[in-house]
């Protein structure tokens, strides 16, 4: 089997993360497999090699900004793990599927 940090495709899935991390984190924020790093402002599923477009999204109200450059995509604790553009190079927890 393989990993790949998670894809999530709707509200349900979205929720149950979120309500697991909200009751079991040990991390502040969480890294997911999306970003932009290939168009700016066009986020991508990139962490099974696939490229596919985000068609789901829960971002904290006035994310993404791309502030300093930011083009992967977090769950972040202060934001109740609503989704955060953050710099790829720092260092955090990560949530992975296996396929």
């Amino acid at each position: 089997m393989t990993s790949y940090l998670v894809v999530i495709t709707s509200a349900q899935e979205d929720k149950f993360i979120r309500d697991y991390l909200l009751q079991n984190a040990t991390n502040s924020d969480y890294w997911i497999g999306a970003n932009d790093q290939q168009d700016e402002d066009h986020f991508q599923w990139m962490s099974n090699g696939s490229h596919k477009p985000v068609n789901y999204t829960n971002w904290y109200p006035g994310q993404p900004d791309n502030y300093g450059g930011e083009d992967c995509v977090e769950l972040r604790q202060e934001y109740g793990f609503r989704w955060n553009d953050w710099g790829c190079n720092n260092r955090e927890g990560f949530i992975c599927e296996q396929f």
